[in-house]
């Protein structure tokens, strides 16, 4: 798969948290938690992830009944 680029994560990391935006591999561990006062938190994301100084990617994660990682992932490109 994409190994060479996450070659960061732990080994039981790498079973879980990967999707695909725009052509582009992502794992949940990239991303920020957004504090609660964030403009971007008030409309419902939860983290976030720069690609630039104006751009980056946000995403919402459904939470499952045991409080994993979730069984649906929102994702969007936020530009400024």
């Amino acid at each position: 798969m994409i190994q060479e680029d996450f070659d960061w994560l732990c080994e039981e990391e790498t079973s879980y948290g990967f999707f695909k935006y725009h052509g582009h591999w992502y794992h949940i561990a990239e991303f920020v938690r957004l504090p609660e006062n964030h403009p971007l938190r008030k409309e419902g994301w939860e983290a976030f992830s720069a690609d630039s100084f104006f751009s980056g990617v946000a995403i919402r994660v459904s939470g499952d009944a045991d409080g994993g990682y979730g069984e649906t992932l929102q994702v969007a490109l936020i530009l400024s």
